[in-house]
């Protein structure tokens, strides 16, 4: 990484965080089967199976260019304190 004179880096860096309230993300497995016998050599299975996850991990740029038409409007919302920052990704987990 190189500085430049006033001690800032001249090249772009991202940080990556993870959210303190973070929470371990978790899967459910579930299945149903029915069975019938119709006659004495055949037999009806009906099975039913699903999964479904729970607090899965996204990620969130805090520092992503607002959404706007306008060019002069896309700016960094840390680009005055943090110039050399490009990205700064926030692991969270409530996706579903």
């Amino acid at each position: 990484m190189q500085f430049g004179t006033n001690g800032q880096p001249t090249t772009s860096l991202g940080i990556l965080a993870i959210n303190p309230n973070y929470r371990a993300a978790y899967m459910q497995n579930y299945n149903l089967n029915v069975e019938q016998q119709l006659v004495k050599n055949t037999r009806l299975t009906i099975t039913y199976a699903g999964s479904v996850g729970r607090r899965l991990a996204y990620v969130a740029d805090l520092n992503q260019y607002p959404i706007t038409t306008t060019a002069s409007a896309r700016v960094r919302p840390y680009a005055s304190e943090y110039p050399y920052l490009t990205a700064i990704n926030q692991v969270n987990s409530g996706a579903t």
